[in-house]
């Protein structure tokens, strides 16, 4: 655990009794942000006591892994969280697919993972979960889906809540597009956006004629 205003165990200290003191209002909104709790401290969070007054919960900037992410994915307190901000930590493929796995955050409407390291295998687990059935908007911006292909792509249709994803400043390129259309990753979507990505002319063709892509 740290935070910029104290060191060592004067550090730990401080942040266990942030977050009990969080906990212990019981608002719906548990902001951690910027608070730098990292694995130890996400665990901390989990055990620490009843979670099913959180309906949003915001751990950007946290230097969470996986780890941590794993954790989180098998609290059954979190049975209520909408909303689940995790940007600018490390969670990668292994935590996005816990996410995508876990058994208690079927009510989670979004997910923002701006600047994840989460690649293709990761992304597409979250778009094609079948246990977070109430998924409405996947936030993915700068990550790194695009940068090695896969050849085997997660079994399903994509999740028939899914509305919005963002893809915004990744390395999605012509044969990504293709792939991920063909796997009808697209199908549920109403909003896709691919800003800043490295899509040529046989990409747009891909936009324009998918049938996957007709919402």
């Amino acid at each position: 655990m740290n935070n910029p205003h104290t060191q060592g165990g004067d550090r730990d200290q401080y942040l266990v009794g942030l977050i009990r003191d969080k906990l212990a209002a019981e608002e719906p909104l548990l902001d951690l942000e910027h608070e730098c709790i990292g694995d130890a401290g996400l665990i901390f969070l989990t055990r620490a006591g009843d979670l099913s007054h959180v309906k949003s919960l915001n751990l950007g900037w946290n230097e969470i892994t996986s780890i941590g992410i794993k954790a989180l994915a098998q609290s059954p307190t979190l049975k209520n969280l909408n909303h689940l901000l995790l940007n600018s930590n490390k969670i990668g493929d292994s935590g996005a697919s816990a996410l995508a796995d876990s058994p208690y955050l079927g009510q989670l409407k979004t997910i923002d993972l701006i600047n994840n390291c989460v690649r293709d295998e990761g992304a597409l687990r979250l778009v094609k979960s079948r246990t977070l059935s109430n998924l409405q908007f996947l936030e993915l911006e700068l990550n790194q889906v695009g940068k090695t292909p896969l050849t085997n792509f997660p079994d399903g249709p994509a999740n028939t809540s899914l509305r919005k994803l963002n893809l915004k400043r990744n390395r999605v390129g012509n044969q990504t597009l293709s792939d991920w259309a063909r796997t009808g990753a697209f199908a549920p979507l109403n909003h896709l956006n691919l800003g800043w990505n490295v899509i040529g002319d046989e990409g747009a063709k891909t936009l324009a004629n998918s049938p996957t892509l007709s919402n």
